[in-house]
């Protein structure tokens, strides 16, 4: 089967900086179905400068062009032409199936249409369905809607296939998304070796990934308040060189650093305080692989991310109950063992290998269809 794949960004191993959840699955995902002897490719507007590369088995093209707003919107207003042009080049190997994310969705549509061939969009986030908060967010929509095409629910209804990243999403989708589109849940790549299960007491450090409001920064900064005794941790702060870190009121401010590395060595629990409905816990499951202690808010798909556990749950933005829950945790951590195996015992279907199998099974149903009469 030959897929491409056009997607916003599509950086080497070899990039050093921060680097989306959305993008990591991306690859991982591809990077897998190369492995399973298909040809990938992928067209994207950042493969962070490099132009051209081929990384495990996946055969990049960079199409982006300068910095700068002028940079940025001909590169994305230009996304349609060239790809096009690339195809028509080898048009007697055209893709079997077309794969995009939110961004990119109106160039390939526009694409699966002019060479016959089936779309499935990834669906990770509500950048599809919800309508700009503010006027500078609004423009922001506008133009990226002038460059690339829509990308709201009427265009995501045009897609053949969509593949949202977890149960919740799904569900999201089947009320925001016009007619009846056929979707298949494929979650974020697992790619790690699960490590145990926690040890019962002995919590010293908590972390958290995220900074922003949304994340639940200020629940975790109330907690390190409330426990002084416990280090806390915020990874991933914006302005803080990677590997750097700067404290502040028992909170270290750590930059990007190897999140599966401060989980497995340096975190003893992992808080996911979201007060959004988050579409996965990518986080959470990372978590559990690492075999620490979590606690999640109960909301979007988090809940399913920890197998609907509810001692793993607290209501979001409850800081009094988050409280509660974590001293609970530190005064009798062997109560909650049985909630964390049970949530641990459903990684499997999270894995990389369950994922990709999960992927090829849909876009081979997409590229192998009978063609409608």
């Amino acid at each position: 089967m030959r897929i491409l794949a056009i997607l916003p960004s599509y950086r080497p191993v070899s990039f050093v900086g921060n680097v989306g959840g959305g993008e990591l699955s991306n690859k991982s995902l591809l990077e897998g179905l190369a492995a399973l002897g298909h040809e990938v490719s992928v067209i994207t507007l950042n493969a962070g400068g490099i132009g051209a590369f081929e990384e495990s088995g996946v055969d990049v093209k960079e199409f982006g062009s300068s910095s700068g707003a002028l940079g940025w919107f001909l590169s994305r207003w230009q996304l349609y032409r060239r790809s096009l042009a690339t195809l028509s080049e080898c048009s007697a190997h055209a893709p079997d199936v077309l794969l995009t994310g939110t961004e990119a969705l109106g160039v390939a549509l526009r694409l699966g249409k002019a060479f016959g061939v089936p779309v499935a969009v990834f669906i990770r986030a509500y950048e599809n369905f919800e309508k700009p908060a503010g006027g500078k967010a609004w423009l922001k929509n506008w133009i990226k809607r002038l460059a690339l095409g829509k990308f709201g629910p009427a265009a995501v209804a045009k897609a053949d296939m969509l593949l949202p990243n977890s149960e919740f999403m799904a569900e999201y989708c089947e009320k925001s998304v016009p007619g009846s589109v056929p979707m298949s849940v494929i979650f974020p790549p697992l790619d790690v070796e699960p490590r145990g299960r926690p040890f019962v007491g002995g919590i010293r450090t908590v972390s958290m990934v995220g900074t922003s409001n949304k994340k639940g920064i200020q629940v975790v900064r109330a907690l390190a308040r409330d426990f002084p005794n416990l280090r806390f941790r915020i990874v991933g702060y914006p302005g803080i060189a990677p590997g750097d870190q700067v404290e502040q009121d028992n909170v270290l401010f750590v930059g990007w650093c190897d999140i599966e590395e401060e989980f497995c060595t340096v975190a003893d629990l992992i808080l996911v305080p979201s007060l959004w409905a988050e579409p996965f816990g990518r986080v959470a499951v990372e978590a559990l692989a690492a075999g620490k202690w979590l606690l999640v808010s109960d909301i979007g798909g988090l809940r399913e991310a920890v197998a609907y556990q509810q001692r793993l749950m607290i209501a979001a933005g409850d800081t009094i109950a988050w409280r509660d829950r974590v001293a609970q945790l530190l005064s009798n951590s062997e109560q909650f063992l049985d909630a964390w195996q049970a949530a641990a015992s459903g990684m499997e279907r999270f894995s990389k290998d369950a994922q990709v199998k999960r992927l090829e099974a849909a876009l081979e149903s997409l590229a192998y269809r009978e063609p409608s009469p």
